[in-house]
């Protein structure tokens, strides 16, 4: 299974022309290929661009390969436009006319291993993957693949999902940042290597739930409520700010964690800020206390 993760859009949307007239052999050499792969029972994933339309509505644009008559049961197209927070693995989405479309990872794995895909259909929500560094994929060269003969290339890739992108850097050789890069749990790391980290999510159960906001909600109000009863205990004011500033550098250190790794978001701050506030009202209105008992007493 060869999942061609290039940005393949027409230089027009409307697709009007489909293709700049001085690349149309080179694409033309590129869907004999894929035809010819297809042809001998080998799926092919190519990526599928999107645009807003009408509103918030998603709408497919075009791409170089629009119309081209390839098999249908070995061609899959997905999107790879990737979501905001790079750890929420994308499934489908619905296009304005209601028609599903896979993500870039979706249709590879629904090519591979249909079963997978299954497993995963009821979902309502983005599950979160866990990340493996790029040097836990096998990989090749350009240069390697076009240098084996076709005995070792089948022994490297054989009966394997393999995904083909970019992976130099923008300047020169190791130079320069690289030339589709996006931050992750691991770093920065090439494109393709996102949508490879979604396809072994999906095809190895390698992802979990964001926490429910009610349970986020829960979680806050059971904090604040025992901080609420250690403000009652008697005890100096001095004393109580001390414990929600420590307090407080315990949850940004306990919530950065879980943030970054678990996808748990609890907003003590504005909570704290109050109990904050709290604590310096209660101490001036002591000082004034204080104040007017000696002016009292003064008289």
């Amino acid at each position: 299974m060869i999942a061609v993760d290039f940005d393949l859009r027409s230089p027009v949307p409307g697709g009007s022309p489909r293709e700049t007239p001085v690349y149309q052999h080179e694409t033309d050499k590129l869907l004999g290929a894929i035809d010819r792969a297809c042809a001998a029972h080998h799926a092919v994933v190519l990526p599928a661009t999107i645009g807003f339309g009408t509103g918030k509505s998603l709408v497919l644009q075009s791409d170089i390969y629009s119309g081209a008559k390839v098999p249908p049961h070995f061609f899959f197209t997905g999107y790879i436009a990737l979501p905001d927070d790079a750890r929420a693995v994308p499934l489908d989405i619905k296009l304005a006319d209601q028609t599903p479309l896979d993500s870039f990872a979706l249709a590879a794995v629904r090519a591979y291993l249909p079963d997978a895909v299954r497993a995963i259909n009821d979902l309502d929500i983005f599950p979160f993957g866990g990340y493996l560094d790029p040097g836990a994929f096998p990989q090749l060269s350009a240069a390697s693949v076009l240098r084996l003969d076709k005995a070792a290339l089948q022994d490297q890739v054989g009966g394997k999902l393999v995904f083909i992108g970019s992976a130099w850097h923008r300047l020169s050789w190791k130079t320069g940042p690289l030339a589709d890069s996006h931050i992750t749990p691991v770093g920065p790391i090439s494109g393709v290597f996102v949508h490879a980290n979604y396809a072994e999510a999906i095809l190895g159960g390698n992802y979990y739930w964001p926490v429910y906001e009610p349970f986020a909600y829960a979680v806050e109000m059971l904090v604040l409520f025992a901080m609420a009863i250690v403000f009652a205990i008697e005890a100096s004011a001095w004393k109580k700010a001390g414990f929600v500033l420590g307090a407080a550098a315990v949850f940004i250190s306990v919530g950065y964690v879980l943030l970054q790794n678990l996808g748990i978001y609890f907003d003590f701050l504005i909570p704290l800020v109050f109990l904050l506030l709290h604590v310096a009202v209660d101490r001036i209105l002591e000082w004034r206390r204080i104040a007017l008992s000696v002016e009292g007493s003064n008289r």
